[in-house]
């Protein structure tokens, strides 16, 4: 962990700051306040078709929502924004939105060939040109699995049978380094976005490859390794299907990794709640070996998670220049909070609060006039931007979810 001492002062001053309600910038009423704005932005953006579009790579300067053609991308991230708001197809505040949202995305699935990747015929979006071409499938299984589970009678059956679809889809595209392919300016988030939907897809009772799943896990962990652990050719790798922007292959890294960070701790509290270790304990591969006798194979990839994750942890927290990202905020930006926010959700540390309220402050300094949030580069989708930085910023009322996810993939055996 780089500067242990400095990172030690710092979170614990911030965090007794948060925890006290002294420290400066957005308080949560206000915060209410504009993301509600956000929600009523996107609201009023969607189409009569039931879905949104982030527009053409080509026309970049169109912010207007209801000048651009919808895409199942854009469509989808807005629909898990309205989900994690609390709504379901026929309950919540914004319910019918989504079941619009939903409908549109199965007709897309549905109306595909059944061949290939793809599941639609657009080409040249902002987020295909920026993410990779396969985005749509990606997201689009991400939101309908997601959805899946709160959905009945014949949405349910349409649901059921996209996921599928898009399970397939997915497998069968991805390569035999884990990872979705280039084609985008930025892949590696495609590729974090491909891992995130076959998890959600798995969670939501999914016959889903657990090779390829871990592969793609893989293939995200290592792209956060730091260069010393990692061979030259990867590096290389990994900064050509990240644009050169170290924060996009981080914060995938980062969502990647704390499943598994999350059941190495979880692992070591059990032993110590059953007296097979010592209270004082600590995470590490020897320690892991004592609890985990059923999978023992598992201590040292477990063990290496975890100091992994801790070390991600204080980076995101102390290094401006890493946020910073391509210099200003765009989509992949947004995109990239999002995962960090999950990541440190699931992590369940003190860290989770001090990034948030980091959050709030810097994404409350970012709205527009309007109520949305638009990029300055590459992705400037207000639809899409807006979007993420309401996922981000409700990401707590998915705690249970997101959890329960990550304890799904990273089954840990302890007495």
């Amino acid at each position: 962990m780089p500067f242990p001492s400095v990172y030690s002062r710092l979170l614990s001053r911030v965090s007794a700051l948060v925890l006290a309600g002294s420290l400066g910038g957005v308080c949560a009423a206000e915060r209410a306040v504009w993301v509600d704005s956000g929600v009523t932005w996107l609201l009023a953006a969607q189409h009569p078709d039931g879905g949104w579009g982030a527009g053409s790579h080509a026309a970049q300067e169109i912010r207007d929502p209801h000048q651009v053609a919808t895409d199942p991308a854009t469509t989808s991230f807005v629909a898990m924004a309205l989900i994690r708001l609390g709504n379901t197809p026929t309950t919540g505040a914004q319910a019918q939105a989504l079941a619009r949202a939903v409908a549109y995305l199965c007709a897309a699935v549905e109306s595909a060939p059944a061949e290939g990747a793809t599941i639609t015929s657009q080409q040249g979006t902002q987020i295909q040109r920026k993410l990779g071409p396969l985005i749509d499938t990606a997201m689009t299984t991400q939101a309908l699995a997601r959805v899946l589970p709160l959905c009945t009678g014949e949405l349910h059956t349409r649901v059921d049978s996209a996921v599928d679809r898009c399970v397939a889809k997915l497998e069968s595209s991805q390569d035999a380094a884990g990872h979705w392919g280039g084609g985008g300016w930025a892949p590696v988030l495609q590729a974090a976005a491909a891992c995130n939907a076959l998890e959600t897809a798995r969670a939501s009772g999914k016959t889903v490859d657990g090779k390829r799943l871990e592969l793609a896990r893989e293939y995200q962990q290592e792209n956060g390794r730091a260069p010393a652990a990692s061979e030259a050719s990867t590096v290389a790798a990994a900064s050509a299907m990240s644009a050169g922007v170290e924060l996009y292959a981080f914060s995938g890294s980062q969502r990647a990794n704390a499943g598994e960070a999350r059941a190495a701790q979880d692992a070591i509290d059990r032993g110590i709640e059953n007296g097979l270790l010592d209270k004082d304990a600590v995470v590490n591969e020897a320690n892991l070996r004592t609890v985990l006798t059923d999978t023992p194979q598992q201590a040292a990839k477990l063990s290496a998670s975890w100091s992994q994750n801790e070390s991600q942890k204080a980076r995101v927290l102390t290094d401006d220049q890493l946020l910073s990202g391509f210099g200003n905020n765009g989509g992949e930006e947004y995109f990239s909070y999002l995962m960090t926010s999950e990541a440190l959700l699931i992590d369940g540390g003190q860290e989770y609060q001090v990034w948030q309220h980091k959050m709030a402050t810097q994404l409350a300094q970012a709205q527009n006039p309007d109520g949305s949030w638009s990029g300055h580069h590459c992705i400037t989708s207000p639809a899409f931007c807006t979007a993420a930085v309401i996922q981000v910023m409700t990401v707590s009322a998915d705690a249970d979810y997101l959890r329960g996810l990550a304890a799904l993939e990273v089954p840990v055996q302890a007495p």
